[in-house]
């Protein structure tokens, strides 16, 4: 109705019995209002309009039989026999000019200055109220659009299984899913305005109040941590909460805005991993001695042949009654350090064999470490000829760390360095440690035959080993690489080394550390 009435006015203000309101495409020419004309549309080769919409200004043609673009149209030499035409071009807002409002008659005519300016000014309220309807179409596609959002995200709370949760600035709850009933088991209208604290586990909740005080003070945007929650029959769920700070537009604190997720199934698997990690470090560790066990026997057997051979020169001397004191004193001495290297052998053996993965961190030279893992090995090098060369460059450098977990490390790649060269003609292992910046690097290089490309990408891999059937269990370096990873350091290989060589990165106690330890 509203394009009818333009047609009408622009007939009254024009004084002719025809008027349209025609849009113009690419055969055709239809008309969206029209007064005066019995035709819905024409083609486009015989429109008017057709050549109107060249123009930027308003066409107006008085007499058509006597102009020569028009006085053979079939508009004009038959019915309706149109012989006065004016119309003023609709120029959408892009540019594109659409159609034409026109006003016609069946006589020839003039119109006025004031008639031609209100022709062009009904055009352009054309132009406004299709860009008025489109504009209550996008509206009215928005609002569906918001609707179907809202049914779309109630849905979605409805069905997630994460707990949706919205506090004011004072801490209360306002909103909750539905997930919060099912996962906890109390209802939501009996929580809303209830502080989310309440349901956290006494000895969590001050650590979750000081991580949503800090961001109610705005320390923060947003935060995670994990913590108890009690559920309504009094189970404990472990539920990772994540919370994001709500903000007017001038910057007050609204609230938060946040998920409670339940990840107790989560914390069970990770418990269970770390037993199971413990076992395969304990297995490692077993593995590593076993490795040994020739070297350790000759470690320790050494020694106790040294015992026995002076106790059995006491015993003749005794027998002949020729021992002077001083023979004795130095034959003791003999026997008494050769007991003190077994029972530091021991010993190592011992702390290396107990799980160290819950030892406190302590305060330890890199040298000490290496030396304390060399010892429970160099005979064993000495046994096949194997020359094992150390160099520090900076020897008192010092790393906080678990030592068992490190010697750990050492000896395992030492391990590994010994079935490489066992069998080599060339037989040298060189340890070698340097400062990085604010890291201590560690390489250990041996003189064996290389790991091959292919199976450099695989060696970290854990159950992956290069070793023969039935030799290692291809766990080492995976759960080195593990050790190293939560000391806040690295192991790698060094590809481009001309020989194996296996690079371990460790930070270097600072100055805060070592007056806390």
């Amino acid at each position: 109705q509203e394009f009818n009435d333009l047609v009408s006015i622009a007939t009254q203000i024009c004084q002719t019995p025809m008027a349209t309101i025609s849009f113009m495409d690419q055969n055709r020419q239809w008309f969206k209002a029209s007064i005066g004309l019995k035709e819905t549309e024409t083609g486009r080769n015989i429109a008017f309009s057709a050549h109107a919409i060249l123009n930027t200004h308003t066409l107006v043609i008085e007499d058509t039989s006597q102009n020569e673009n028009f006085r053979q149209n079939p508009l004009v030499t038959s019915s309706p026999h149109i012989r006065f035409y004016a119309g003023t071009p609709l120029i959408a807002p892009n540019g594109c000019t659409i159609g034409t409002l026109c006003v016609l008659d069946l006589t020839p005519r003039k119109l006025n200055d004031g008639q031609l300016a209100a022709l062009r000014a009904l055009g352009r309220q054309v132009i406004a109220l299709l860009e008025v309807r489109k504009l209550r179409r996008s509206e009215i596609k928005q609002r569906q659009e918001i609707e179907s959002q809202k049914e779309h995200y109630k849905f979605i709370l409805d069905n997630l299984r994460e707990i949706v949760f919205q506090t004011n600035a004072h801490g209360q709850l306002v909103f909750l899913s539905p997930a919060w009933q099912e996962t906890l088991g109390f209802s939501v209208p009996d929580t809303l305005g209830k502080n989310l604290l309440d349901f956290i586990h006494a000895e969590d909740r001050d650590y979750s109040q000081k991580m949503f005080s800090d961001l109610m003070a705005k320390n923060k945007r947003d935060c995670k941590h994990e913590v108890r929650y009690v559920c309504r029959d009094g189970k404990n769920l472990w539920i990772e909460a994540f919370a994001q700070l709500n903000l007017s537009p001038e910057g007050q604190v609204l609230g938060v805005t946040g998920t409670l997720t339940d990840i107790t199934l989560i914390k069970e698997a990770e418990k269970k991993l770390e037993e199971q990690r413990i076992k395969l470090l304990s297995s490692a560790k077993m593995s590593s001695l076993g490795e040994m066990a020739a070297g350790i026997a000759h470690e320790i057997n050494n020694p106790l042949t040294i015992i026995k051979g002076n106790i059995q020169i006491i015993k003749r001397a005794l027998q002949k009654d020729s021992l002077d004191i001083q023979k004795f004193s130095d034959l003791a001495g003999r026997i008494e350090a050769t007991t003190m290297r077994i029972s530091k052998i021991i010993n190592s053996l011992r702390t290396f064999a107990r799980d160290g993965s819950k030892d406190p961190f302590s305060s330890q030279t890199i040298s000490h470490l290496v030396e304390e893992t060399k010892d429970m090995c160099q005979d064993r090098f000495k046994s096949y000829s194997i020359n094992l060369e150390i160099h520090h460059e900076a020897p008192d450098a010092k790393i906080l760390c678990q030592p068992t977990q490190i010697s750990q490390v050492l000896l395992n790649l030492l391990n590994n360095a010994f079935d490489a060269t066992s069998e080599s003609l060339e037989k040298w292992v060189r340890i070698e440690s340097r400062l990085l910046g604010s890291q201590i690097e560690i390489s250990i290089t041996d003189s064996g035959p290389g790991i091959s490309p292919e199976a450099q990408d695989k060696i970290m891999l854990p159950f992956f080993t290069t070793k023969p059937a039935g030799k290692g269990t291809g766990l080492g370096l995976s759960i080195s690489q593990s050790i190293m990873q939560s000391h806040g350091g690295s192991l790698r290989l060094n590809p481009q080394s001309s020989h194996t060589q296996f690079v371990l990165q460790l930070p270097l106690e600072t100055s805060s550390q070592a007056k806390a330890s």
